[in-house]
Order: C-alpha cells, then sequence, then structure tokens
C-alpha cells in the first residue's frame, strides 16, 4: 500500500492483485494497495483529509456471512401440548355426526365436510406460535444455548468477567450436549428406516438446498414447463373418451348379485391412520394427519 506515481509493480509482485480501481487524484490512480487475494477488496473513493489533494480510499470486503447474505425468515407452527391434544380428542364425542350425515347427498360430499370440521377443530383448539429462523442457524442449536449466548452478550457489556466466563464453559457443554442429540435423533431415524427425515437434515447441515438446482428438461422440450405439459398429456390420454357404461359393466360384474358389503371395524380405521406421516402439509382443503392420528376413533370407521 502506498503512493505510487511513476511506476508500477504489476511486474514486480506477479502475485499479487491491484484492489484500488478508482481514481485517487484527479483523473488518476496513484495510490494503490496489493494483495494475495484477488478481488477480496471493492475501493470506493472518500474526500480527502485536510488540505491533502489525494482522495482517501475506503476497501470495503467483498465477502460477506451468511447471517449478512441471507434474510431472516419466520414460520408458523402449531404446539401439539398435551392439554392442547387432550381437549382436541373431546371435539369428536361432542359433535353430531348425524347432521353431516344428513346433509350431505354423496360420500365426496360428505367427506369434504368431515375432513373442513376436522380442520376447524384443530384451527380453533391447537395454538400456534411463530419461530423466528436466523439465517446462519444451525439444525442442532436450541432454545437453551441460543439463551447462554444471548446472556453471555449481556455479561460481555456490563464487564461482568467472573460470570462471563462460568457461562462460557456452559456454552462449551451446552454445544456438546446439542451435537450429541442431534447425533443421536439421526441415529435414531436411521434405525426406523425414516429415510426421507434422514436426507432432509442432511441436506440441511451440508447446505445443498441453497444450491442452485439444474434444469429437468428433456430432449425435444424447450423449458420444464413445456416438460410437465407433455407428460399431462400423455397420462392424461384416455380422459377425452367416456366410460361410464364401461364402469357400470365392471361394477355389476364384480357384485355378482350378491348384497356383500366390506366392513371394517374401529381398530382396522385406528390402525390406518397410524401410517399417515404427521411431518406432511394436508394440502387444500384436507386437513393434516396430526389430528387424524390423535382422534381416530369409533366415528371415522363409519366414512370407510
Amino acid at each position: 500500500m502506498g503512493d505510487f506515481n511513476h511506476c508500477s509493480l504489476d511486474k514486480t509482485l506477479c502475485n499479487f492483485d491491484q484492489y484500488v480501481s478508482c481514481h485517487t487524484r484527479k483523473n488518476k490512480t496513484l495510490d494503490q494497495c496489493y494483495g494475495s487475494l484477488k478481488d477480496a477488496y471493492k475501493s470506493v473513493p472518500l474526500p480527502p483529509l485536510g488540505s491533502a489533494d489525494h482522495c482517501c480510499v475506503h476497501l470495503i470486503p467483498t465477502y460477506r456471512t451468511t447471517l449478512q447474505r441471507g434474510k431472516v425468515s419466520t414460520r408458523v407452527t402449531r404446539v401439539w401440548s398435551e392439554e392442547a391434544v387432550s381437549t382436541l380428542q373431546g371435539c369428536p364425542r361432542s359433535t353430531a355426526w348425524d347432521v353431516f350425515q344428513e346433509s350431505s347427498s354423496d360420500i365426496d360430499q360428505l367427506t369434504d365436510v368431515v375432513s373442513s370440521w376436522i380442520s376447524y377443530c384443530e384451527d380453533i383448539v391447537i395454538p400456534v406460535k411463530t419461530v423466528k429462523i436466523d439465517p446462519n442457524c444451525k439444525p442442532w442449536v436450541g432454545k437453551h444455548l441460543k439463551m447462554l449466548l444471548n446472556k453471555k452478550k449481556l455479561l460481555f457489556r456490563t464487564g461482568n468477567l467472573l460470570e462471563l466466563q462460568s457461562v462460557q464453559k456452559e456454552i462449551k457443554q451446552e454445544i456438546w450436549r446439542s451435537k450429541l442429540f442431534y447425533k443421536q435423533l439421526l441415529e435414531k431415524k436411521l434405525s426406523n428406516n425414516n429415510l426421507g427425515c434422514v436426507w432432509d437434515s442432511l441436506k440441511i447441515m451440508t447446505g445443498q438446498d441453497n444450491k442452485t438446482r439444474k434444469k429437468v428438461a428433456l430432449e425435444g422440450f424447450t423449458s420444464d414447463q413445456a416438460l410437465a405439459n407433455g407428460l399431462n398429456d400423455f397420462y392424461c390420454r384416455f380422459d377425452v373418451c367416456d366410460y361410464s357404461n364401461e364402469r357400470v359393466i365392471v361394477k355389476k360384474s364384480l357384485s355378482d348379485g350378491s348384497d356383500s358389503v366390506s366392513l371394517f371395524n374401529v381398530h382396522d380405521v385406528t390402525h390406518s391412520f397410524t401410517y399417515c406421516k404427521t411431518r406432511t402439509s394436508g394440502g387444500p382443503k384436507q386437513p393434516c394427519a396430526h389430528p387424524l392420528c390423535r382422534t381416530a376413533g369409533p366415528h371415522f370407521h363409519t366414512y370407510f
């Protein structure tokens, strides 16, 4: 770094890069700064000091941390406490299911009404909370560790060095416990053959979700949208014909004139709800899997 009026160090310092790209005196760049890292700084001119004829140069690092590059996101989650679950389980017992059956004309309308009622009970019973997620937040960082970090910052501002050392020891122990707990959690999911959750956790730790994904358009399609439209046309090619008469014939052949009806007991219906994925969203006009797993009882087997 220095004032170079009549010389250039490009040939002498061939392994170094020059960071100052703005004019420092009128239309000339006399003040230069060399470094070993390419494009490490961005130069911004500032007014000169006092009566100097050279401008000040502000070198700004081009590297930005993850906290500065990302944005703080918020997520709304439901708090499935034991008290809220017990209250939700009381909703089916106090519901007049005969009203839904009498007001519905077919099984599709009855399913829509029951699904809407389950979603309504979930909205009024299960409390929600808003969680703030920082861009540099690690998946193993818990609430207690964040409290200790905030306590450390407060003690540093007040100048209490003795308590600051003890809090630092607690932070080290809590980091070790948090990482161990997260490791055991992943191993438990892997032993339970829950490969989807394990893969999602690995993508979060490696940052794969932040990378730009490549396009999946195949040969003959100009974009992903054209590929999706082509797949829809291929799989929906049989919907252009009316097969209602054929369906009636198949139903009559399957019934074979007998009035046999498949019956499901309460245990079968309750057992089928245990296979619902609670971490998957129910989608529009569909209840989440949580209330189905929590409130499955003698009222639901009627609709199967």
